[in-house]
């Protein structure tokens, strides 16, 4: 089997989840990271912010509802 049809049979059963570094939350924490941002530095901008920053740990591919 192809790897995109695994890809898209992976979304379909994951129904409306999104990638984390797409999520209309977290994906600008994962562009800081991108941008050479120390991990333990975003993750105290999060925890500022009220959110939780072990999502972080989780990678920019970990699917999460948005």
């Amino acid at each position: 089997e192809a790897e995109g049809t695994r890809e898209e049979d992976t979304v379909a059963a994951a129904g409306n989840l999104v990638k984390a570094s797409e999520h209309p939350v977290y994906a600008r924490f994962f562009k800081m990271i991108r941008m050479g941002v120390v991990d333990l530095a975003v993750k105290q901008k999060m925890t500022s912010e009220g959110l939780d920053p072990s999502v972080i740990d989780l990678g920019p591919e970990a699917m999460l509802e948005p």
